[in-house]
């Protein structure tokens, strides 16, 4: 998480200062321009910094939902009122929802930070007494689970795990721990399945594990959580650092959805050329033959543009590939 963090954040121009890579504390610089101090950032690991949020030692962090789930407990007299050391800390979402979820003393202030992209789901075998196992359903009535051979959930999420399987009315589970390479688990008989975070899958299958329908717990990503006592009690400190960073994260997360071209088209006057572009459903705004235009990728946004009678080319930043009517392509290099 800590790598796409600091990704963001530079691309919403609020690049973390760590000279030395083995160091755990960072800076912002203040921006010049805005009336906002420098901001502190420290790296913990991700179950610290959502602890550290309930105890109001950390006023921000970028945390992983799941996370958050997992350690949260409900407690609303969990917070010592700290004095609010650390302005900003970064873990997964996943991780905010294992141990900060239900507490009051935690908000998310933007719950889509748009990457950490995955999903806690179980793994069960592909073959063996679970080769007719498709959903979760006939997982739980599998006549093998009793109070003497409980099924053994093999997972890092153990209150995630055990708010799961209590909603979805299984009776007899038993959570097991360990430390890594929980995909072996079952191949070693560790354990009979595995509950955890899942990405492409493809190490699930690599293990011979697969999920199940109904076997989805929690999707996550990054989010942003402030510490609720830490606003109230600080707020001319903190709610311009907060809004600062919410109209930036949110400004860029609104520009990736686009992508901007300079197109070159004959046309009487700047005018007779944007009347046409004008009239695609896709194209967003125009300015001096600067089109925005959404689509999912760079030759879709081209072709768009190509069906515009007098249009004879299209070209971006510095070395770019220009799309031509006769279908030939070639390099356009800017000054």
């Amino acid at each position: 998480m800590a790598e796409d963090t600091m990704q963001l954040l530079k691309d919403c121009a609020l690049s973390v200062y760590k000279p030395n890579p083995r160091q755990y504390v960072a800076k912002i610089p203040q921006i010049p321009g805005v009336e906002i101090p420098g901001v502190e950032v420290w790296f913990q690991r991700a179950s610290d910094v959502v602890r550290k949020l309930r105890l109001g030692d950390i006023d921000l962090g970028i945390v992983g939902y799941d996370m958050f789930q997992e350690i949260g407990d409900g407690d609303s007299g969990s917070s010592s009122g700290g004095r609010g050391d650390i302005d900003l800390g970064i873990v997964g979402y996943d991780m905010f929802q294992e141990i900060g979820d239900g507490d009051s003393d935690l908000v998310v202030v933007h719950e889509a930070l748009g990457f950490g992209h995955c999903h806690l789901a179980l793994g069960v075998p592909m073959g063996g007494k679970f080769a007719n196992v498709n959903n979760l359903e006939q997982l739980r009535a599998m006549d093998c689970w009793t109070e003497e051979t409980p099924l053994r959930v093999v997972t890092g999420y153990h209150a995630i795990a055990k708010r799961f399987f209590d909603q979805a009315g299984f009776e007899h589970v038993a959570l097991l721990t360990a430390d890594g390479a929980l995909e072996a688990a079952p191949a070693m008989g560790c354990a009979d399945i595995i509950l955890d975070l899942v990405s492409t899958g493809v190490t699930l299958k690599e293990n011979n594990l697969r999920e199940i329908e109904g076997g989805r717990i929690v999707d996550s990503q990054g989010v942003l959580v402030a510490n609720r006592r830490s606003l109230t009690e600080r707020p001319q400190q903190l709610l311009p650092v907060l809004h600062e960073l919410l109209e930036r994260l949110d400004a860029h997360l609104k520009a990736e959805q686009f992508y901007s071209v300079i197109a070159n088209m004959r046309g009487a006057d700047p005018e007779a050329v944007a009347t046409p572009l004008m009239q695609q459903d896709t194209c967003m705004s125009l300015a001096d033959l600067i089109a925005n235009m959404r689509g999912e990728s760079p030759e879709a946004v081209a072709t768009l543009l190509m069906q515009q009678e007098g249009l004879r080319g299209l070209q971006g930043s510095t070395i770019s590939p220009v799309y031509s009517l006769d279908g030939s392509h070639w390099h356009a290099l800017n000054n």
